[in-house]
């Protein structure tokens, strides 16, 4: 992962939720697997006013492109909607990441132990050496 990171300088990545009705764009603090990526190198978009529960900042569709990013990770459980179920969203498809084809699945639910963490790892640091500044 830190090899990765150091050739891509400065590549930033947004952690994001959607739903029909919002996007939630997730603060990296407030979440084991976010931060320990951070501690690796990852620059995390952080939003600036977090809702009431610490996680996330809930943006209405018409204001999602509030944070630029290079990379998006979006939440990859059944309960967020996927880049097919979003692609019929104009702000979605105006987003850098998504235009360049940089959006890449996240796993929000931590893994307490090395075995389940290296795919993790491995995945976002293939997603970080494939992509490029694109903000």
């Amino acid at each position: 992962m830190r090899d990765a990171v150091a050739a891509r300088p400065g590549l930033r990545v947004l952690a994001a939720s959607a739903t029909p009705e919002l996007f939630y764009a997730s603060d990296p603090r407030a979440s084991a697997d976010l931060s320990y990526f951070t501690e690796l190198g990852v620059e995390f978009v952080v939003p600036d006013r977090v809702d009431a529960g610490g996680y996330f900042q809930s943006l209405s569709w018409e204001t999602a492109d509030r944070y630029p990013a290079d990379v998006i990770l979006l939440d990859d459980r059944s309960s967020g909607l996927q880049p097919a179920a979003l692609a019929d969203r104009p702000v979605w498809r105006s987003l850098p990441a998504v235009v360049a084809g940089q959006v890449a699945p996240w796993s929000p639910i931590f893994r307490f132990s090395h075995a389940a963490t290296a795919p993790l790892l491995e995945r976002l640091a293939t997603t970080i050496r494939d992509a490029k500044r694109v903000r």
